[in-house]
């Protein structure tokens, strides 16, 4: 049974809050266990959606735990996954993920690239029947941290419009990739979209009533709008048009059609697919940098790298993918993680639907 919340926290509508990481891990974890999940699946997820929003991207933190709880209890996911290697070529495999969630799927894929790369210097892992994957970032972070270049991609259910379509036929389909660190700086982590913008970031401003920019996306008509909720029920636009779109498609080739995954209107919505799984598909890439050169060589090349990126700002700052999220991780293991008020609410429904305790935050001042 969930237990009543402080007094202060029986109407939490108008409360920011904030948070500490270990808190956020363990709440997603005892949600997820009670969805059927196992102990270290649950730990791995709570983890990985905490660090999300550690790195500000609260757009695929916790914010996403309700659709995760509602697509266990629709039977859309499989909590207890026989993911198995369908197809080996050596450095190249396919895996089934049986419907998991793809924050697991994921996980396994790259472990599973990196474990290829240390025996043929590169592995490449094509996933199909998997489902939402979070941010792309962490699985090319996670393989950059063993000393390992990495890629990866998804696709998903249609959002955005193919460059000079009116109808949504693609996903935002997600590229990224990342490369180990220096001696002196951290790793390169590039994450990207290949809309203008993520769908989870309209999805939040929905969820907070905030506007969206203007070129973000189209409503349902195909007018340009500043509403996220009339955005959601229309098209994303992809990043620099015609070049946004092909990225898109090509992620869609590898995930998909490579993989063995449904592809473009074939991948259903959550939102629309019922009981029925989503067969999203992904694929990862990583190399071992370590067969290429001594790791000492390449960490003083990627410094001097870098350090050319930098002084080319002549006193302005140049940023270098990842450092952003990182400054914000450091900051928030500190400081605690920021919840919106209405996400704090969500999550209160879920522990009193699944019957476990409300998670216990801090109001801002």
């Amino acid at each position: 049974m969930s237990t009543d919340p402080p007094p202060h926290e029986h109407d939490r509508s108008c409360l920011d809050t904030v948070i500490e990481a270990p808190i956020l891990v363990s709440f997603i974890e005892e949600i997820l266990s009670a969805c059927g999940l196992t102990a270290s699946d649950a730990r791995c997820c709570g983890e990985w959606l905490a660090d999300a929003d550690l790195r500000g991207v609260s757009s695929h933190g916790v914010l996403r735990l309700p659709m995760y709880v509602d697509c266990y209890r629709r039977g859309i996911l499989n909590p207890k996954p026989d993911m198995e290697i369908t197809q080996n070529a050596n450095a190249v495999v396919t895996i089934d993920a049986d419907d998991a969630i793809g924050l697991i799927a994921g996980t396994t894929a790259i472990d599973t690239a990196i474990s290829l790369a240390e025996q043929f210097g590169i592995g490449a892992v094509f996933v199909r029947r998997s489902s939402h994957f979070g941010t792309a970032s962490h699985y090319v972070r996670r393989a950059a941290e063993r000393n390992f270049a990495a890629i990866c991609t998804s696709n998903a259910s249609p959002s955005m419009i193919a460059w000079g379509g009116l109808h949504p036929v693609l996903g935002t389909n997600p590229f990224a990739a990342a490369a180990p660190g220096g001696a002196r700086y951290p790793a390169f982590v590039l994450d990207m979209s290949t809309s203008v913008v993520a769908r989870g970031k309209i999805v939040a401003a929905a969820e907070s009533g905030d506007p969206i920019p203007e070129g973000w996306a189209t409503d349902f008509a195909g007018n340009a709008t500043t509403d996220a909720a009339r955005a959601l029920n229309g098209a994303l636009l992809p990043f620099a048009g015609a070049k946004g779109s092909g990225l898109a498609m090509f992620v869609d080739v590898l995930s998909g059609v490579v993989s063995g995954a449904a592809f473009a209107s074939q991948i259903k919505s959550v939102a629309n697919s019922g009981s029925e799984p989503v067969d999203v598909g992904h694929f990862f890439c990583a190399i071992d940098v370590e067969k290429l050169m001594p790791l000492s060589q390449y960490r003083s090349r990627f410094d001097n790298f870098v350090d050319i990126m930098k002084g080319s700002g002549e006193g302005r700052d140049v940023l270098i993918p990842g450092e952003r999220s990182d400054a914000s991780r450091r900051d928030r293991l500190q400081n605690g993680i920021p919840l919106r008020a209405a996400t704090v609410q969500e999550l209160d429904k879920i522990a009193d639907l699944i019957g476990v305790s409300r998670l216990v935050t801090e109001p801002t001042h």
